[in-house]
């Protein structure tokens, strides 16, 4: 593949990672976290913010950079 396919399957890769994160969340998974020496706490509200914007980010930035490829299910990089 050429430079140009293997950064829109990066690109397309990285983004349905992420949604694949949001849909993990957004099905009742828990993200924990704790600092140095604290008690353990709930982050999942701020990592579903967090991962909403990169999945928004990612899809404008495939958009515009490849506005000539096909929707992801029609992909042609798509194996």
């Amino acid at each position: 593949m050429d430079a140009y396919t293997n950064h829109y399957v990066e690109l397309s890769s990285r983004l349905r990672s992420a949604q694949a994160f949001c849909e993990f969340l957004a099905s009742g998974g828990r993200v924990w976290d704790q600092a140095d020496g604290a008690a353990w706490r709930d982050v999942t509200a701020e990592t579903v913010q967090r991962e909403l914007r990169k999945v928004r980010a990612l899809e404008t930035l495939r958009r515009q950079l490849y506005p000539d490829v096909a929707a992801e299910d029609g992909s042609p990089f798509r194996h």
